[in-house]
């Protein structure tokens, strides 16, 4: 009896000490990321993700599963992979070069950059002084080339250097054996950019005499040179070039941007200023667009008397005009585009979308996606016969073209599809129905920063790689050879952080992790099923493998089938009663499969700090419909509560209810309509959503308008044609009602929702009577920054106010100096 009452007192006092869960660096977790492979897929290296530094590098031998060959610090700036099983890597000023063989190195000071050369044969050693030392695979210098002062690579074959050179700068190509002078000037060269296609480096240059910079195109391979100087002592602040067909053509957009007099006396509103963003910089932004012909070496003037704003079309007889800001009145986030064609040759214009959502350009320019609003359906534009094609189908996603052939993929929540554009049909592709499908591999890039304007493609006669999840939350990735798709990694219920393969992908390394089990990587043969541990992460992390989870499956009142996670109280005795803590925002199960560890979080809330303290912690699933948002995610809530109805282990009169953000916002209105929970905490939601649709973002530069109507509220309507729906899920209407204490907090910089809604709904709740108590952090924002003092003191007074309120510890004395008050009133 005397051991087991010592034994008791040792556990109760383990239990005491999982209270210091969320000073995190102490308990030493670890997370794995920035999985890199080697081309024949032998070797591996991981970056280890600690909470507050990820500065650790582990070298693995696929040969040699479950041990780290070699462990480097402060060497994760750039590593590559060399031939002969050798590797080069830099970070803090030193390079690191390693026969993963028989771990052989050699360490390099002072150096700036380095990196593969060659195919990978040799390497490159930037120093700080300038000079390049081209080296050998076995880390022998084979060469050094003095005083660079810019460096550009194409990643693992040649460099691209500035230097001067007799009062001149040089642009140079280094190899592995030759330096060869592509281009020399007189002038300033004081940025260099290479194009996707690899074909042209891009100079801006100052001097000779003039103020203003210009652009000089130089062919990497035959340093043809093509200089354009649009206006002599005119000033641009940025010029931005686009790559049209692989290098046949260019677009420049010479930028300006204007600044206000400093002595202004006055900010003017306007009410037919489509351009609210310039509010947030008080500056307009002006344009002067130019096409350069490669082949006819010429430059063409581009009018923007019509229209404000060109943008490439992949296509060298077209350029897509627009004007953003027409008609924009900010019920999307982003403006729906009417797109018009310009013809270069014949300087005139034609439309071919009206408010288009996003664009997709093929890889050859002769056709042109646009994803209609309205009907939520894209649309075929054939640049050779101006015919448009409507592809009847809503909800597919994303495009790639096919640039071998006349097909079009597009991924969606019910699997993959393709168009054939000759015969204009489309078909779900292969067995992929009833998966949410996206295509992993091929080549994307925009074309426009602002807007959604982008070149997509694959080439599917050489492979191409999508990842499959199925309704039961597990991953899938398959390989498309032209002919059909083949497995090359089997389902798992695990959650892939990260996926890697050998060049030619044979091999597939993986980061995969569950909820009770910590990140490791694993690899196999494609070929086969047998997957091998190669590194087991954060053994350490003993207590991971002890959570139990169930996933519950419930309808809200509409029919719509939905999840929930509910984890157990570490320790879990069945014939015990548990509080529990509700966590809402949106959908949330597909997290099911996701590893966490304890530690102080951003937005006061982690799941396995709460069950480690001895918490049921429940995490449903909450979507909007008609009724509005904070009705639905009610509805929601009450359906998932009335699913947990058999789980007697909850203690019902002890569940708390918390969110963040959107579920700061579902709280808020929550508590102002249940009487299921005990205590709620609520951070940076809205209170006032009636306000906030009417406020202007200085987080986002924009009003807020779109937010409600067509983003993630989900309203579907103005509040001018229903405003009883906004009224009706309005939290600050509805204040009087709540009736249990609420904690609230947020972060007084926070731009994302602004804190004084926090405010709003502290002073609502005061003048009502209720119990609260609000945290306002000076110097925090939207989530709170890591290591600060202040989510240190937010994670400490959140456990203590669950604590206080659902497990009946009341010596906390910042919680009782508003409930002692209240009690001796």
């Amino acid at each position: 009896m005397l051991i087991l009452f010592l034994l008791l007192l040792w556990a109760n006092g383990q239990v005491l000490q999982r209270r210091d869960t969320t000073k995190g660096p102490e308990r030493s977790f670890f997370t794995l990321g920035n999985l890199e492979v080697s081309a024949d897929g032998r070797w591996s290296a991981v970056r280890k993700r600690y909470e507050h530094q990820s500065d650790t590098l582990l070298l693995f031998d696929r040969r040699k599963p479950g041990q780290v060959i070699a462990t480097l610090v402060k060497l994760n700036q750039q590593l590559s992979f060399l031939s002969s099983n050798r590797l080069i890597a830099s970070g803090n000023g030193k390079a690191l070069w390693m026969d993963l063989s028989d771990l052989q190195q050699k360490v390099y000071d002072n150096i700036r950059q380095a990196g593969a050369l060659s195919d990978r044969k040799y390497f490159y050693l930037w120093s700080k002084n300038g000079d390049v030392a081209v080296c050998d695979n076995q880390g022998k210098v084979h060469r050094t080339i003095k005083g660079l002062q810019k460096l550009i690579t194409d990643r693992d074959k040649c460099l691209y250097a500035v230097r001067q050179l007799n009062d001149q700068s040089e642009l140079v190509r280094i190899t592995a054996d030759k330096t060869m002078s592509l281009y020399a000037t007189a002038s300033e060269i004081t940025r260099m950019e290479m194009m996707p296609s690899g074909n042209q480096i891009v100079l801006t240059e100052t001097g000779l005499g003039e103020s203003a910079p210009y652009i000089t195109f130089v062919n990497t391979q035959s340093g043809q040179v093509i200089r354009h100087l649009p206006e002599a002592n005119k000033n641009f602040d940025y010029v931005k070039v686009t790559e049209i067909r692989n290098g046949k053509a260019y677009l420049m957009d010479y930028q300006s941007r204007t600044e206000p007099t400093k002595d202004q006396v006055v900010d003017i509103w306007y009410g037919n200023d489509n351009n609210l963003k310039a509010k947030k910089y008080r500056t307009e932004d002006s344009h002067e667009y130019f096409f350069l012909d490669v082949g006819k070496q010429a430059v063409r003037t581009i009018s923007t008397d019509r229209f404000p704003v060109f943008a490439s079309a992949n296509n060298t007889d077209y350029l897509l005009s627009f004007d953003p800001q027409k008609d924009y009145n900010y019920s999307t986030r982003f403006p729906l585009l009417d797109i018009y064609a310009y013809n270069l040759s014949e300087n005139s214009y034609f439309e071919i979308f009206e408010r288009a959502a996003d664009i997709v350009l093929s890889p050859d320019g002769d056709f042109l996606l646009g994803l209609d609003d309205r009907s939520s359906q894209w649309i075929l534009f054939d640049c050779k016969s101006g015919n448009k094609t409507i592809i009847n189908k809503p909800g597919l996603e994303k495009p790639v073209f096919d640039d071998k052939g006349p097909f079009i993929y597009f991924e969606s929540r019910d699997g993959l599809y393709r168009y054939d554009i000759q015969k204009q049909k489309l078909d779900s592709f292969l067995s992929t129905r009833g998966k949410e499908v996206s295509i992993v591999s091929g080549d994307s890039y925009k074309v426009n920063d602002l807007f959604n304007v982008k070149v997509s493609s694959i080439n599917s006669s050489k492979r191409f790689i999508v990842k499959a999840n199925g309704e039961d939350n597990r991953t899938s990735y398959l390989k498309y050879d032209g002919k059909k798709l083949r497995e090359l990694i089997s389902p798992t219920e695990h959650h892939i952080r990260e996926v890697r393969f050998s060049n030619d992908l044979t091999i597939a390394y993986t980061i995969e992790e569950n909820y009770n089990s910590p990140p490791r990587i694993l690899v196999k043969d494609t070929k086969g099923t047998q997957k091998l541990a190669l590194y087991n992460g954060n053994s350490t992390d003993r207590m991971a493998f002890d959570i139990k989870q169930d996933i519950i499956a419930y309808q809200n009142s509409q029919g719509i089938p939905l999840k929930g996670i509910l984890y157990y109280p570490i320790g879990y005795d069945p014939a015990r009663k548990y509080p529990m803590v509700v966590h809402i925002y949106q959908i949330q199960s597909k997290d099911a499969n996701v590893y966490n560890y304890p530690r102080e979080d951003g937005a006061g809330f982690n799941w396995r700090t709460l069950i480690e303290q001895g918490y049921f912690v429940f995490v449903p699933d909450i979507v909007f419909d008609a009724r509005g948002t904070g009705l639905s995610a009610l509805d929601c809530v009450n359906s998932a509560l009335d699913g947990l109805n058999s789980f007697e282990a909850i203690d019902r009169k002890r569940i708390g209810l918390t969110g963040h953000s959107m579920g700061g916002y579902e709280t808020n209105f929550i508590a102002t309509h249940s009487d299921r929970f005990a205590t709620y905490i609520s951070s940076s939601g809205h209170s006032d959503i009636v306000r906030a649709y009417f406020s202007y973002s200085y987080d986002s530069y924009m009003p807020l308008l779109w937010q409600f109507e067509n983003g993630q509220y989900k309203m579907n309507r103005s509040f001018f044609e229903d405003k009883a729906l906004y009224f009706d899920n309005n939290p600050i209407h509805f204040v009087d009602r709540v009736n249990a204490p609420i904690l609230l907090w947020t972060g007084m910089k926070d731009e994302n929702v602004r804190w004084d809604h926090t405010m709003e709904f502290y002073l609502g709740l005061k003048r009502s009577n209720k119990e609260v108590i609000a945290l306002f952090y000076p110097t925090q924002e939207h989530i709170l920054e890591k290591g600060s003092r202040a989510i240190k003191d937010l994670n400490q007074r959140t456990l203590e106010w669950w604590d206080y309120f659902l497990k009946d510890k009341k010596d906390v004395e910042w919680i009782n100096k508003q409930l002692k008050k209240r009690l001796s009133r």
